[in-house]
């Protein structure tokens, strides 16, 4: 089985162990891979803005660029239904995504002269970063209430630091602000992952964080491409015998 560093690179011989119901040490695993797929993600944008940001020019033709390729991206992981499940074309895909999402959040933060995005996304990166540090542990199972209260009071202790003097130089309304994203990002990624462990939407096994990264990214503009679906179909006046639950195709 081949490995580069905590990523798979090649398929397994079989994924038998679902996440739903699975041992803690399976789900733990799962989330502390996951979240620190995310931070890196996170840790690698941020990085991207605060060094583009004195060498860099935006004007309004990057950004748009910027949002046109961000748009492609995400059309093309959605519709790659099938990839998303495959190990190293999902990595490829998740790649591609970060790549044109850091592109346009860079392009936006000095467009806008903007702080709040490289400070929401560098502390959402420790967030991330401090959640896969908790996995580490076998007591707790991180989707419990314990979990969620960690995940808060780690998220209120780096919004601390913040305004202990780590960025003191910015207005204080921007850190308020970040908090505010801080929270709301959080509060996303807790219930997504809840979501994805419980199987409410998606049968996932223990080894596809990638996939379990991308889908937190994709799921809810899935959810909504498939609400609107329905709703072209009602105006149409055609049965609604879809739901709007996405299907994936299982591994």
């Amino acid at each position: 089985m081949g490995r580069f560093g905590c990523f798979s690179l090649v398929n397994i011989e079989r994924r038998l162990i679902k996440l739903k119901g699975a041992e803690r040490i399976y789900r733990q695993n799962f989330v502390r891979n996951l979240y620190l797929l995310l931070s890196i993600q996170h840790g690698l944008t941020t990085a991207c803005i605060l060094f583009c940001a004195r060498r860099v020019l935006s004007d309004a033709f990057r950004l748009f660029v910027s949002s046109v390729l961000l748009i492609v991206a995400f059309v093309v992981v959605c519709r790659s239904k099938k990839a998303k499940r495959v190990d190293g074309k999902n990595l490829q895909l998740f790649l591609g995504l970060s790549l044109a999402f850091a592109f346009n959040v860079t392009m936006l933060t000095i467009y806008e002269d903007l702080h709040i995005t490289w400070l929401t996304l560098g502390m959402l990166s420790v967030c991330c970063l401090g959640i896969a540090i908790f996995t580490c542990q076998s007591r707790f199972d991180f989707i419990s209430c314990v979990g969620f209260i960690y995940m808060c009071v780690f998220g209120a202790f780096i919004y601390s630091l913040l305004l202990a003097g780590v960025y003191g130089y910015h207005p204080q309304y921007e850190k308020d602000a970040a908090l505010v994203f801080l929270t709301l990002s959080l509060l996303y990624m807790y219930v997504y992952t809840y979501i994805l462990m419980e199987g409410k939407r998606v049968d996932i096994y223990y080894e596809e964080y990638v996939f379990g990264a991308i889908f937190i990214y994709t799921d809810i503009f899935m959810w909504l491409w498939s609400l609107i679906k329905r709703s072209t179909r009602k105006l149409k006046g055609e049965s609604d015998a879809d739901s709007s639950t996405v299907t994936y195709p299982s591994a």
